[in-house]
């Protein structure tokens, strides 16, 4: 992952964990402020590509090895990123305070569409 290429995304998520364990950084928030769902959609297809039983297929269980490694990987970030009330998103860490649309609160507004993702993939 490089700043400005791709995996802005994740970029992202890491940026909010070092922020939250004290470290100081130059990231700046790259893409929508909604953008980190798509790492959640992508762990949500990992684990239903992960549930498909390669039965003797080694293409599909090297395939599915990687993916695995890619959720190792990945959720440490995810868990690195959560606020102490278990949110996560970057600019409510940098920007805990701002208001949203019609009045609400970020959080409020993009909650339960980030984390059905989330929810989804523990099934």
């Amino acid at each position: 992952m490089e700043k400005g290429g791709r995996g802005q995304e994740l970029l992202n998520l890491v940026a909010t964990g070092k922020v939250l364990s004290g470290e100081t950084n130059d990231w700046k928030f790259a893409g929508a402020i909604w953008s980190d769902a798509y790492i959640y959609n992508v762990m949500e297809s990992i684990c239903m590509a992960l549930a498909v039983s390669p039965e003797g297929d080694t293409e599909l269980a090297r395939a599915q090895a990687h993916l695995r490694a890619k959720m190792e990987e990945w959720i440490p970030i995810i868990l690195a990123a959560q606020d102490k009330d278990g949110y996560i998103h970057f600019l409510h860490v940098r920007q805990p305070e701002e208001p949203g649309w019609n009045g609400f609160h970020r959080r409020q507004r993009q909650h339960a569409f980030r984390h059905r993702h989330v929810r989804r993939a523990l099934v």
